[in-house]
């Protein structure tokens, strides 16, 4: 899980500016469509394999 917290850090809150929270939640909205669950997959087992 915490891999997939840090991809979406990276890809919708890191570096941008939003001017409301309501901003900001519907690009997480929209990030949350947009990747697949195999994108989820491949990041989470990242995380299994590292141990």
């Amino acid at each position: 899980m915490e891999r997939v917290w840090w991809l979406m850090r990276k890809k919708v809150t890191h570096n941008r500016w939003v001017k409301t929270m309501e901003e900001r939640v519907d690009e997480f909205e929209r990030w949350g469509k947009t990747i697949s669950p195999i994108q989820i997959k491949t990041v989470c087992n990242l995380n299994v394999n590292i141990y």
